[in-house]
């Protein structure tokens, strides 16, 4: 890691004779260091300093060495007196100057004051308009060896205003120098913040559009109903409402309600599953005038009990499978079922728009959940203005796919409703989301930024680009990076960043943009919606000036009544208007500010409040909880990002007695799963602060072993134990996972050409029609399909994320009896993903697998891994037994591969019949040239064909043809020593990256092998139709090692070369002539622009090409 060096420039009077500064600076500096060798500690590292490198040359042009970096360094150019100070010293090397204040690292940007009179200049003043204050005590002139040398303050910053202070003098630096200058002056003299004409702008931004009222929303649905009676108006599955059922079925509840003594104002609890019954419920409570207190039957029944009566609920709305899940209303139950002997016309309730709607529970800081009431003149806004801006008109509808508790579900559910559009009711997972998705054409599409990655893997690019017109993002702060699939593959579609806290019903603020120009950093919340108020203040509750941070307050029709029996807590956060008497506020605790445009940006929390996966959580409650234990004496809980896009919550506890084992369990109890920590950290003690409170900053990232160890722990039913052995050598049946991936589709072919068996390939598909169709369309691009297979393959539609493999009971029986070999190849591939987004497929997948191979019969399960799993640790000698910890590896893809081995080992162990092959990279058909166009080092190709550069890094690159791992694998899968082994699939002849730059120049090409510096800054201005825009992340990570280099390690191959002895299968040569082939191929599929004359004709986007991946974004090796 580089120090943060310091730096001071000098104006140098005179001509300054270089050599005698330079024996004045080392004499100088020699007497006031130390010259005794001394240690220090540095970046983690001792450092020594010593005498030699006390010595000062101007203008030393040598290179640095990081480890041993020199005391000063200094230039002299065009009068400049530049000084460089290693960090570690306290002392400055010309006499009478001392070391530049502490602050921003200088940019060489923004602009500059001149020293000006300026009396009154405080900490407080600065920081009152978003300023940073550096006193500097340093003497403006040194005299020096003859000469005067001048001090110059480098201009810091030209994003935040930088104060110096130098006495009674301060000079301001900002790209808008001037205009700070003035707003301090007027500060310091008149006490105002902001002059006028900026106060009316602010106020003209923070006003959204006026908007008459709307009617309470069970009303608009009724009119939608009296539109359009038999128009589809709820689908789960195959089953559907159309709006006059759904309105009479409302009706009905409605009028059982009131029967039941329900009023105005009342609470009803509403726990349902997904399916018809839940929006009929909700319109129900609506229509008898009582708000709804949505309950999730997934949450601990603790939980549900106590939101049942903090909400202070006269009824409960379920169903007869969930009537026991909240005991506490146990004569106030209604079943949906029980409604047909009521009427079907609307019961004569009229509510008025300050009544409650709604209550939604939030998490509280004190331990306890807090429930907000929202109004239906609040919701009825909402829903009017997101029918209207969001286009409900045109389109389906919009799929249903949140928790019932989670406000998302407002947006989803009751636009469409009102506009007379169908609501989708998805599965509980975004694989069902995702289903829904494919049939294209809805109208929005409400989700969190997490969801967006997600669908990315399960979508094909052509589903993506017909998913929705507009997708609604909020939950927590959405950045372009999110977007990057629907940016390449959906460029069209409106993207709305929609920004609102529960307590201002689900959305009151949005910004638009289409996909295609969404910016690569955060995107912004934008403006306000109808009848909406933002202000963005001070802690004294003044306006801040443009550009500067201040906490966000919402007003208008939106705000919440407060929260059900707090007033203490609703007078704290629901504060009276300063600038609107009679008005309310609701102080948000997030931090924006205002860009010049009126277009606010989101900063983050200006509290403890954090949000996770859409949730929003306070970790106060969790802490709360965790002390309950009684085996916890002291708990912190942090949201932690240690790996990009991946944000979990951490536990820390200090165990009271011996450490308990059953934490997330106890929590388990009473919290929802999304507050239920992922990783747990035992300490002897937290650390405080100096006023005695916890250091939040100084608790450790857990190791990601907690989590990884956690999964790699096979069921204890996982056994072959008492159950007769199959044939696992002269195999009759074979089930093949991965066989549209592009080494199990050549492994495939490989074992049908050698053998006789009869082979069931797994594959995601919706029938066994597209199945098969898939699968042989999958044979036939790769050039290795004949007819004799048709006979032989048996496909069976499924998927590795669903229990049992997602096939129906009497499939999987019939599998368990019939097969005596199972080929794993099955993965989801990605190395951007976390482990989270891949542990599903790659992890859970693999357990179901092995559950199949020890069911009826003991069958043998050869594992497909990768040679990556060790490709991170500290040994650099890679042995087929080599065993690593798992926190040295890295990377979501790589963790859940070490994962599963850890899980077919320990089947092994139990004694379960497994081999497990570690191939390395492949690269082409050794004959035909045929290569995977989604494989990494594909894509790599393409971009930087595309590019017209190629890095020129010290690389080197252990490619191999595939059939020549298929055919190693089908050999050693048939010897009985293989099993229990380990075998290690790579070339042992590298390839280096700069002779791949060569294949490239010789088929043609345009091309230049750059520098790292010319090739990051080419990166940074990819965009989508290269081929390396979906990997921009990892490409220019630091840390970031190429997942097809192999130089660093020496893989070994001991039982590889030994069971391969005497079969005349070493590896082809990967050599000009072999590249040649596969550019060949590339460029015959489309995936390669073609050579005319010398110049690279346009290639194609890279989502116009096919990707070798099934619909969940499952690829398989």
């Amino acid at each position: 890691m580089s120090p943060n060096l310091i730096v001071d420039e000098f104006l140098v009077s005179g001509n300054p004779d270089v050599a005698v500064l330079e024996q004045a600076l080392t004499a100088e500096t020699a007497r006031r260091v130390e010259l005794r060798a001394y240690f220090r500690e540095l970046d983690g590292a001792a450092v020594r300093l010593v005498a030699r490198r006390v010595s000062v040359t101007i203008n030393d042009e040598s290179p640095l060495d990081p480890a041993n970096p020199p005391l000063f360094r200094v230039s002299l150019a065009d009068g400049v007196l530049r000084v460089v100070i290693h960090p570690l010293l306290e002392c400055h090397p010309l006499p009478g100057a001392e070391l530049p204040a502490t602050g921003p690292a200088p940019t060489g940007s923004g602009e500059a004051t001149e020293w000006v009179e300026l009396d009154g200049v405080t900490e407080e003043a600065v920081a009152a308009f978003g300023g940073l204050l550096v006193e500097d005590h340093s003497p403006s002139t040194v005299d020096f060896a003859g000469h005067v040398l001048t001090r110059v303050v480098p201009v810091v910053s030209a994003d935040d205003p930088v104060v110096r202070l130098r006495g009674g003098q301060v000079r301001v630096e900002h790209a808008d120098a001037e205009r700070w200058l003035a707003r301090l002056r007027s500060f310091v003299t008149t006490g105002e913040l902001l002059p006028s004409g900026e106060i009316d702008q602010l106020r003209a931004w923070s006003a959204g559009p006026v908007a008459p009222a709307s009617p309470p929303v069970h009303e608009l649905v009724e009119t939608a109903a009296r539109e359009h009676p038999d128009a589809v108006a709820v689908r789960f599955h195959d089953d559907e409402l159309s709006f006059r059922e759904l309105d009479e079925r409302a009706n009905r509840l409605a009028n059982a309600l009131r029967a039941r003594g329900v009023r105005v104002e009342d609470r009803v609890a509403v726990c349902l599953e997904r399916g018809l019954d839940l929006p009929v419920a909700l319109l129900g409570v609506l229509k008898a005038g009582a708000a709804y207190l949505p309950l999730d039957p997934g949450h601990p029944q603790g939980r549900l009990a106590f939101l049942v009566a903090d909400g202070g609920a006269r009824q409960l709305v379920t169903s007869p499978d969930l009537a026991g899940r909240v005991p506490v209303l146990p004569r106030k139950t209604l079943l949906t079922m029980d409604l047909d002997r009521f009427p079907a016309t609307r019961p004569e309730v009229r509510v008025h728009l300050d009544n409650l709607a709604y209550v939604l529970h939030t998490s509280g800081s004190t331990g306890l959940p807090k429930g907000v009431g929202v109004t239906h003149g609040g919701f009825a806004g909402y829903v009017a203005w997101a029918r209207a801006a969001y286009g409900l008109d045109q389109g389906t509808g919009s799929p249903l796919h949140s928790s019932i508790g989670f406000d998302l579900t407002v947006t989803s559910l009751f636009p469409a409703l009102v506009a007379g559009r169908t609501v989708v009711l998805t599965d509980a997972d975004v694989t069902g989301l995702a289903q829904v998705l494919r049939t294209g054409g809805q109208s929005l599409v409400k989700l969190t930024p997490a969801h967006l990655d997600l669908l990315g893997a399960l979508l094909t690019p052509a589903e993506m680009a017909e998913a929705t017109r507009r997708l609604v993002v909020g939950g927590e702060a959405l950045s372009g990076q999110a977007l990057r699939a629907w940016t390449e593959h959906a460029p069209g579609t409106v993207v709305v960043n929609e920004y609102g806290p529960t307590e201002t019903v689900v959305g009151c603020c949005v910004h638009e943009v289409t996909a295609g120009d969404a910016p690569p950093g955060p995107i912004p919340i934008g403006r306000p919606i109808d009848n909406t108020r933002l202000h963005v203040l001070d802690d004294g509750m003044r306006p801040v000036p443009i550009g500067v941070a201040g906490e966000l307050f919402v007003g208008g029709a939106g705000v919440a009544r407060g929260y059900l029996g707090r007033p203490g807590l609703t007078g704290e956060r629901f504060v009276p208007d300063p600038g609107a008497p009679g008005e309310r506020l609701y102080r948000t605790g997030d931090l924006v500010r205002y860009r010049p445009d009126g277009v606010l940006e989101y900063l983050g929390r200006g509290d403890d409040q954090v949000k996770v996966r859409g949730h929003r959580i306070e970790p106060g409650e969790i802490e709360m909880t965790l002390v309950r234990h009684p085996g916890i004496s002291a708990a912190a809980v942090l949201a932690r990002e240690d790996v990009p896009g991946d944000r979990r919550l951490v536990a820390y506890f200090v165990p009271d007695g011996p450490p308990p084992r059953d934490v997330a369990e106890f929590l388990g109890r009473t919290l929802p799963s999304y507050m239920v920590p992922a990783h747990y950290v035992e300490m002897p003690r937290l650390p405080l602060t100096r006023n005695g409170k916890v250091d939040r900053a100084a608790l450790p990232p857990p190791g990601a072993k907690t989590e990884l160890e956690r999964d790699a722990v096979l069921d204890e039913d996982i056994t072959p134990a008492g159950i007769p052995p199959a044939d696992v050598l002269h195999p009759r049946h074979i089930l093949f996972t991965g066989a549209t991936g592009y080494l199990g589709a050549f492994l495939l072919a490989e074992l049908l050409v050698a053998g006789d068996a009869t082979v069931h390939c797994l594959v995601r598909a919706e029938d066994e029609t597209a199945a098969r169709k898939r699968l042989e369309d999958c044979l036939r691009d790769y050039q290795i399909w004949e007819e004799s297979f048709r006979d032989r393959i048996v496909v069976v539609p499924g998927s590795l994320d669903q229990p049992g493999l997602g096939i129906s009971p009497e499939s999987y029986e019939r599998l368990a009896r019939q097969v005596d070999v199972i080929y794993h190849c099955g993965a989801q591939v990605n190395f951007v993903f976390p482990y989270s987004a891949l542990r599903r497929v790659n992890v859970l997948g693999t357990k179901e697998i092995l559950r199949l191979a020890c069911r009826t019969r003991s069958k043998a399960v050869h594992h497909m891994s990768t040679l990556d799993v060790l490709l991170h640790g500290t040994e650099r000698d890679v042995r087929e037994d080599t065993v690593i910890a798992p926190s040295e590896v890295v990377g979501g893809y790589d963790q859940s591969k070490w994962v599963a081995e850890q899980l077919v080992a320990a089947a092994g162990a139990r004694g379960l019949p497994v081999v497990r092959y570690r191939p390395g990279a492949m690269l082409g058909h050794s004959s035909t040239g045929v290569a995977n166009p989604a494989d990494y080092s594909c894509v790599l190709v393409k971009g930087c064909v595309q590019l017209g550069i190629g890095p020129d890094h010290d690389l080197t690159l252990n490619f191999m043809p595939v059939d020549h791992v298929s055919r190693a694998v089908a050999h050693l899968s048939r010897q009985t020593g293989s099993f229990g082994r380990v075998f290690h699939l790579n070339n042992p002849e590298s390839v280096p990256l700069r002779e791949v730059w060569r294949w490239i120049e010789e088929a043609g090409y345009p091309f230049e092998v750059v520098d790292d510096a010319r090739w990051r800054a080419a990166l940074a201005g990819v965009g989508p139709d290269n081929a390396l825009f979906p990997v921009i992340p990892l490409l220019l990570r630091e840390d970031f090692v190429d997942p097809r280099a192999g130089g660093a390690y020496r893989v070994d191959r001991t039982n590889t070369e030994a069971a391969l002895a005497g079969a005349g299968l070493s590896c082809p040569p990967m050599d000009a002539a072999h590249g040649s082939r596969v550019l060949d191929h590339l460029v015959r599929t489309g995936f390669l622009p073609p050579v005319v004359r010398g110049m690279c004709a346009a290639a194609p986007a890279f989502g116009d090409t096919a990707r070798r991946t099934d619909s969940t974004g499952v690829i398989p090796l």
